[in-house]
């Protein structure tokens, strides 16, 4: 019997050791696991206040988008840029000639400082 004992006693031991060891593995697990949600949650939370600022400037620049919509529009309308239309496409009807030609002043004009030679 006491055999029996010393084998059960050694059995029961590694059992409860085996146990011990997955029962601290699933803690570490929980405490690992716990600590990546709290980091998550935070960039969740980071997230939605950076989306919340980016959605309230999209509406901001929509607003100025319009705004620069309606300018342009009220330009195109008005009897000035019709004008200058105009002018510019009467200037396209000209016949084609030679620019005037430049002329460039010698160096001495340009750098005084040096001297004749």
């Amino acid at each position: 019997m006491a055999d029996f004992l010393r084998v059960y006693t050694r059995y029961a031991t590694g059992v409860c050791l085996t146990a011990g060891d997955r029962t601290q593995a699933a803690a570490v697990l929980a405490w690992d696991t716990g600590a990546a949600t709290s980091q998550q949650e935070a960039a969740h939370v980071r997230f939605v206040s950076d989306h919340a600022e980016v959605v309230a400037r999209a509406g901001e620049l929509e607003g100025y988008r319009d705004e620069l919509e309606a300018t342009v529009a009220g330009i195109r309308l008005s009897s000035e840029y019709k004008a200058a239309l105009e002018s510019r496409r009467s200037w396209r009807r000209l016949p084609l000639s030679s620019p005037p030609r430049a002329t460039v002043p010698s160096r001495r004009r340009l750098v005084p400082w040096r001297r004749k030679s």
